[in-house]
């Protein structure tokens, strides 16, 4: 900048009308943008009319069915869009910004005009037919007219694209961005640019769009062109004002490409160790000095390569932001057709039309707009520091994930929407004519949802992508919103085509969306996908915003980042419990499988859940990270429960209704059997991942080193089982509720709900997260090559002196941020591994020669082993009480009143209400006062607390057996062995099964909490998660053994029972469940005797109990 006077400041790049260099103090500023703002509105105002009803005009009056009337509109808008990014090159390098505005508006008015014209005059369209009666057949629009109609929609579309990509940076550009006083108010410009749109539109939604449902389209059409007109001259008013940017007379796009062909052309080249050898840039091959002069296409200027880095940093966001308008597509397209079913009345004398539906959202945004920018933003920046309170990447995510509610909030609408149609016998009502007794403002919530999305999203956007880009390239930047949306609007149509080809069978219209009757479709099915896929994008969106700065101890982690992870394994289990409790139930009643075949089934999936935990752990230690794999992991498991949610409602996609107690049924088979097993094991695959990356991401978050984090540690284990109950007590009685009386379709809506709330928890916690750095190798890999190492030097000699083996300096370790373990002398025979030969080279290879680290982190986990092997027993005494104790209930008075029943799959809720109430006096009460006694923190040791929960699980099983003599001895008193479960209960109450859910579920508590914190505790650093999937891979074998034992116990008793085993067969009252109880009693009391061995044997890790070895 150029100093004339203190107050004549002249501005840098811009001139003003004349040419002349613009002043500071009488061009630009907030006076200078006021055109533009309100240019802005008059073309919305133009335009918004035109796009939400013109699906209407294509279908009704030009004769397309309505999914080809919406793949128009949204050609129509993505052309729009994209155009914008070749107006944005035309604007920043060869006519400029204001220019392109004017001559943009010009275009519109002359598409605008010939709309009107088109839509006044009858022969310039098809004859005049009722597109709704199923024996009309409505000729297209055709030949000449054709032409017309598409020459003036595509002549708007070329308008509004240079309108989007020279009006925002043209006015941005009445701003300095490097004056903190102008910087503030060009973000206020960005949040008026949005109030403009809202002002415009809500003319548009409610004027402009009844004048075409009322008086016709040319009309409406004709009130779109005075819009624009106005428009184009109001943005001339500002003229002797504006701040008007200097073109440069290149393309940044061709600069752009230029450095990118030249730094193929140089891939070969060397970058010098020294970057002062560059071309006074460091680290830039692109603009390498390799001769004295080049020509241009081999060698780029340092700022071309800075822009070409710019934009490439700008794709990632670019990316994320184009499924929200894949969304906006929808709710200007199909939510419309919607509301044309439904009552329009606003008043007895005025009906709503139904493309003004988006006035709702847009009356919201004109007063949260000034709201949020005059008091929020201030407020919010006091505790930032940040002009616009939040950053520009917080503002959109926040908008992304508004974006997916809005679509689940869409869908049930729909769900709403069809059921009326359907209880008034009206599926097949002629729209508008006979409108459905339901208002048409129920649709407003989906509008309003988006509404405030679209505030974040895409303010956020421009201002993110104008602030970024150099001066040269501003409208070319903000075009990146432009451009995501045009991809987002072709993608619709795209994905409109896909999903109908994919459903064609589902329908008798052929697809979900196929036909003018969406009465008859499957439109909320479409809304549902839609959710899911803007939830995976905000997660991946997630990975590209968050910044990898270093964890401070007073800002990240400690009890308040843990509290969001416990919460989401809080909701997990709410959604999976209910699922595994009455799972048989729904394998046996719904999909016919006998009940040990279906308990098998169940135990093979809880199993396979478990034992792939542990390979996510070592893809999230190692590689993915455990918090993007607890993220991955919810998205997965989300898909698992919207597909199982969708084959429990659908009845072509389950057997035939049957009773199993009374007949022979055919089981579920082919594609239907393939969507079941899919489902779960997509539940199984995303639940190993949480099971796998939560506990060590919220253990992370303390510091053990620390003596008060690591109490706290213990709290949170502690927490994670009271979590667990909490999540567990809902769906064992709401859920299970649900299920049982409502349809398993509804509960697994439920438990898809509950687990799409966790997985925003856990994303709401990142700003506070200490997140642990991946190390990009592979801990089993290291410990398979110790043993690979120790086999190959078997015949070596141990040294007396363990510092003769491969010692790694301490310094040298933590340069490569891993932890540093000292010798010790147990399983010495892993040491060998260790010890360096004479003839080996300087760098050995790894499956020779081992660090010492990498030996004692065997030694760790082979010490933990005889632990891991003990617990297996207690989870195959769980999935009895998963299983057969369920189906016992089933056969049980299950009244809780005389208006309510207790579901037996909510049996497990009585230990769940003790823990709820226990945990919290044992963290504490009980911990402080043992601690004052033992000095360790957690009270006792770890394997107490293991062994003490062992001993219980056997007394809950000797318990079982005597309560199923109990039940059966009532069965055989009353002449009821062959009497039908839940139609004729036996005269016995349900609780008596409660005894053995209670003492179990304390044993759950002592037993799977310690070994957490065990594993946890005892790990090296870069297997935290892997050692804690010991408890989850010791559940996974027992729940295989548990079908195992079935199957053993089944044929080794076949001749002991008619059915011909203890447990074969669907009739619990003639087997002997009661002996298979106490088989299990007998082996966990003889498995606990072992681990009192094994405890005894065990040397904790240094440290690890009160700063000492404890056994």
């Amino acid at each position: 900048m150029v100093l004339t006077e203190e107050k004549n400041v002249l501005i840098e790049g811009k001139v003003d009308w004349k040419g002349r260099p613009a002043m500071k103090d009488k061009h630009g500023g907030m006076l200078a943008a006021l055109p533009p703002l309100a240019t802005f509105a008059f073309d919305n105002m133009a335009n918004l009319a035109l796009a939400v009803n013109l699906v209407t005009y294509f279908n009704e009056v030009m004769h397309y069915d309505i999914a080809e009337s919406a793949n128009h509109l949204t050609n129509f808008m993505g052309t729009n869009y994209m155009l914008s990014i070749v107006m944005a090159c035309l604007a920043d390098a060869y006519v400029g910004r204001f220019r392109t505005v004017l001559i943009a508006t010009f275009v519109e008015c002359v598409g605008l005009a010939l709309l009107t014209v088109q839509a006044h005059y009858p022969k310039l369209k098809p004859p005049l037919c009722n597109i709704f009666l199923p024996t009309s057949n409505c000729e297209k629009v055709s030949g000449r007219n054709a032409v017309l109609l598409f020459f003036a929609i595509y002549l708007l579309a070329i308008g509004g694209a240079g309108v989007k990509a020279a009006l925002p940076s043209h006015g941005a550009d009445q701003f300095d961005e490097k004056d903190p006083k102008e910087a503030r108010q060009m973000s206020t410009f960005f949040n008026g640019l949005l109030l403009s749109l809202a002002v415009g539109g809500s003319v548009s939604l409610s004027c402009f769009v009844w004048v075409q449902d009322n008086k016709g389209f040319d009309r409406g059409f004709g009130l779109s062109l005075i819009a624009m007109f106005l428009g184009a001259t109001v943005f001339l008013f500002g003229l002797p004002w504006y701040r008007i940017y200097i073109i440069q007379g290149s393309s940044a796009i061709t600069e752009i490409l230029q450095v990118y062909v030249a730094a193929i052309r140089n891939w070969k080249l060397k970058l010098p160790e020294d970057p002062s050898e560059l071309h006074e840039i460091p680290m830039d091959k692109e603009a390498a000095l390799h001769q004295e002069f080049l020509p241009h296409r081999d060698l780029c200027r340092v700022t071309q390569v800075e822009n070409a880095k710019i934009f490439l940093s700008m794709v990632p966001v670019f990316l994320c932001s184009i499924i929200m308008t894949l969304c906006l597509a929808q709710l200007q397209t199909f939510s419309v057709q919607q509301g044309v079913t439904m009552d329009i009345k606003l008043t007895n004398s005025f009906n709503m039309p139904p493309a003004s539906l988006p006035i709702i959202p847009i009356a919201f945004i004109l007063i949260l707009i000034p709201i949020y920018d005059r008091i929020l933003v201030p407020f919010i920046r006091k505790f930032t520091g940040i002009p616009t309170g939040i950053t520009y990447l917080q503002r959109v995510g926040v908008g992304l994930i508004l974006s997916s509610l809005s679509m689940a909030v869409a869908g049930i609408i729909e769900v709403k929407r069809k059921n009326v149609a359907k209880h008034h016998n009206m599926l097949d009502a002629v729209p508008v004519l006979q409108p459905l007794p339901i208002s048409v403002f129920w649709l407003s919530f989906q509008y309003f949802v988006f509404g405030v999305a679209e505030s974040f999203t895409y303010v956020g956007l421009l201002e993110f992508f104008y602030s970024q880009a150099p001066k040269s390239i501003k409208s070319v930047s903000s075009c990146f919103l432009w451009s995501a949306m045009a991809i987002g609007y072709f993608m619709s149509s795209i994905m409109v085509k896909i999903v109908n080809h994919a459903t064609k069978g589902v329908t008798e219209s052929g697809g979900w969306l196929v036909g003018n009757n969406i009465n008859r479709n499957h439109l909320e099915n479409f809304y549902y996908l839609l959710a899911a896929l803007s939830l995976i994008n905000f997660t991946f969106y997630l990975f590209v915003d968050w910044k990898g700065r270093a964890a401070t101890k007073n800002k990240h982690g400690g009890m308040q980042a843990a509290m969001f992870v416990l919460a989401t394994f809080s909701f997990e289990n709410m959604a999976n419990l209910a699922l595994a409790v009455n799972l048989v139930t729904y394998f046996n009643g719904a999909m016919h499988f006998e009940i040990a075949e279906a308990a098998n089934h169940v135990t093979n999936f809880m199993g396979t859940g478990y034992i792939l935990s542990i390979v996510m752990a070592c893809l999230a230690d190692a590689y993915v990270g455990r918090f993007r794999t607890v993220l991955m992991a919810a998205c997965v498991e989300c898909l698992g429960l919207a597909l199982l949610t969708i084959q429990a409602h659908y009845p072509n996609l389950k057997p035939p209704l049957c009773n199993i107690f009374l007949q022979t049924c055919e089981k579920v088979n082919g594609g239907n059997a393939v969507l079941l097993f899919f489902s779960i094991y997509l539940l199984a695959v995303g639940n190993g991942g949480v099971k796998a990356a939560v506990p060590s991401h919220g253990a992370d978050q303390f510091e053990k080193n620390d003596l008060k984090e690591a109490t706290l540690m213990s709290t949170f284990f502690n927490w994670l089982l009271l979590g667990l109950a909490v999540g567990g007590s809902i769906s064992l009685t709401f859920f299970v509720w649900v299920q049982d009386n409502k349809g398993f379709d509804r509960g697994f809506g439920l438990s898809f709900i509950a687990m799409f709330l966790g997985a925003i928890i856990i994303i709401c916690g990142l700003p506070w997260y200490r997140i642990h750095v991946v190390l990009g190798s592979s801990a089993i890999t290291e410990v398979l090559q110790v043993y690979v190492a120790a086999i190959r030097n078997r015949k070596l000699q141990l040294p007396h002196d363990p510092y003769e083996l491969h010692e790694i300096p301490m310094d040298s370790e933590a340069a490569h941020h891993q932890e540093f373990l000292p010798h010790r002398d147990v399983y010495r025979w892993l040491d060998k591994a260790a010890i360096r030969s004479g003839n080996i080279d300087q760098s050995p290879s790894p499956w020779k020669l081992c660090r010492v680290t990498q030996v004692e982190n065997a030694k760790i986990l082979l010490a933990m082993v005889p632990v891991f092997m003990c617990t297996i027993i207690m989870t195959l005494c769980l999935a009895q009480l998963q299983t057969f104790s369920v189906q016992q209930g089933v056969t049980m008075d299950i009244r809780l009143t005389n208006s309510f029943n207790m579901p037996p799959a909510s049996l497990p809720i009585i230990p769940v209400i003790f823990l709820i109430f226990l945990i919290p006096i044992y963290d504490q009460i009980l911990v402080p006062w043992i601690r004052k006694f033992t000095g360790i923190p957690t009270g006792i040791t770890y394997l107490q607390r293991v062994g003490a929960g062992l001993f219980l699980s056997a007394l809950s099983m000797a318990i079982a057996g005597i309560v199923e003599v109990k039940r059966k001895h009532v069965a055989k008193h009353h002449n009821m062995l062959d009497a039908t479960p839940l139609m004729q209960p036996l005269p016995i109450s349900v609780f008596w099964l409660s005894f053995q859910y209670f003492v179990f579920g304390i044993a759950d508590m002592f037993t799977y909490v310690g070994l957490l914190e065990f594993f946890y505790s005892q790990a090296p650093q870069s297997i935290k998660s892997i050692s804690s999937c010991f408890l989850w891979s010791s559940m996974a074998f027992g729940y295989f053994l548990s079908s195992i034992t079935v199957k053993i116990v089944n044929h080794a008793t076949k001749g002991d029972t008619k059915s011909g085993g203890w447990l074969a067969g669907n009739n619990l009252n003639r087997n002997h469940l009661e002996k298979f109880y106490w088989l299990l009693a007998i082996l966990s009391l003889i498995n606990f005797t072992v681990y009192l061995f094994v405890a005894k044997k065990y040397k904790y890790r240094p440290g690890s109990i009160h700063g000492e070895d404890e056994k």
